[in-house]
């Protein structure tokens, strides 16, 4: 309740500033906001920050907000189907960088080169954006976020006057190779995104697609021209830490990775095959297609079941399918699995093929899905031969 109240008084405080044009003193900053420790924070964040001391202004367009609700599971669902509304919200500097010094996250502030007319045009339609029936908005990670809204109003603003700088070899990569970039101190949350993103993502990033990333716009923007009447000139003026934080860690200091976990998988696997115990062999098979074929109907989920794009045509769907749930049964009767000899020589050869086709593949694999794919070669082909000698 009291935060509700705290939201009320700030959009009375607001309406109240935002009536006012601008003066010749205003400046319009983009904010960059560094990574933090948090999954969800590994790639930054952006704002707009427009002041005016004449005005007695100083505020944040914020488009990173949403609501949790009531309902937890809805929420959770709404989530994961890329169904969240997101939002944009305006609140005092103070306010938005609270959370920045509380985590010594660095946040640093690039004043744009903006004539008077083009900050209040950019003032109005901020202001525009705010209104209730105008600032929610359906989040997407690389399409549509607080970084990428920005980037368009920017567009919208100075049209064919603003000539962005190129970022040569990180647009030379794909969008899943930036992603593992990201999340090198998260290796099992980056095995995670991996599995569920499908081929949409490895096409190489555009200059404009790489400003779905904070860090990378800022980047972008402090080397970009803005056309003037004056000739070309720099669109950062200034550049600027307004919030002091640490340098955080590059990679992880965790020793179980996917990779390790994954060489383990094959070293059982080949060591149940190596003394022939069938029935254990069996249970440790059974084990594995039930957490991939678990992950299967995951995979079925996002690609079907959501409205996110990246998920979209996902082909570890050939690896970890739902069907294994039925083979994990199937495997422990006899009949059918002395007639299925034949199926699992087809289903090893079919992983065989996939590993020695990878590189043509639309798709780039983990590391740890590849160990995956040729321990399921290896279980097929044991398989195959187990059926074989119960005739």
């Amino acid at each position: 309740m009291i935060y509700k109240k705290i939201a009320f008084f700030w959009a009375i405080l607001i309406s109240m500033v935002t009536q006012a044009q601008l003066s010749e003193n205003s400046s319009v900053y983009l904010l960059t906001c560094d990574i933090g420790d948090e999954v969800y924070e590994q790639f930054g964040h952006s704002a707009i920050r427009l002041v005016d001391p004449v005005n007695d202004i100083d505020l944040c367009f914020n488009w990173g907000m949403f609501e949790f609700g009531d309902d937890e599971f809805e929420f959770n669902m709404k989530f994961a189907q890329g169904r969240l509304d997101y939002y944009m919200a305006v609140e005092p500097t103070e306010v938005f960088l609270y959370i920045y010094q509380q985590t010594q996250r660095k946040v640093f502030q690039q004043e744009l080169n903006l004539t008077l007319e083009q900050k209040n045009k950019l003032f109005e339609l901020l202001k525009e954006n705010s209104k209730e029936e105008n600032k929610f908005y359906k989040y997407d990670f690389f399409y549509d976020n607080c970084a990428t809204r920005i980037a368009d109003f920017v567009k919208l603003l100075l049209g064919e006057n603003v000539v962005f700088a190129e970022l040569e070899k990180e647009t030379q990569q794909t969008f899943r190779q930036l992603i593992d970039k990201g999340f090198q101190t998260h290796p099992w949350t980056d095995f995670g995104i991996d599995l569920v993103l499908g081929y949409a993502i490895d096409q190489e990033v555009s200059n404009d697609e790489i400003m779905f990333s904070p860090i990378y716009m800022s980047r972008i923007f402090e080397d970009s021209k803005i056309k003037t009447s004056n000739g070309t000139e720099n669109l950062v003026l200034s550049n600027e830490v307004i919030v002091e934080g640490y340098k955080r860690k590059e990679t992880s200091d965790t020793f179980f990775t996917p990779l390790v976990a994954t060489i383990f998988v094959i070293v059982v696997t080949v060591t149940l095959a190596f003394f022939k115990l069938e029935i254990a062999f069996k249970m440790w098979t059974s084990i594995l297609f039930l957490v991939l074929g678990i992950l299967g109907v995951l995979l079925l989920f996002m690609w079907f079941g959501t409205d996110h794009v990246a998920t979209k045509g996902n082909l570890n769907l050939i690896w970890a399918n739902p069907l294994l749930l039925v083979l994990m049964i199937l495997i422990w009767f006899k009949k059918v699995h002395q007639r299925w000899s034949k199926i699992y020589l087809v289903l090893a050869f079919i992983m065989f093929a996939l590993i020695l086709f990878f590189l043509m593949l639309p798709q780039e694999f983990h590391p740890a899905s590849r160990l995956l794919i040729i321990n399921m070669a290896l279980q097929f082909y044991v398989l195959h031969k187990f059926s074989l000698n119960k005739n």
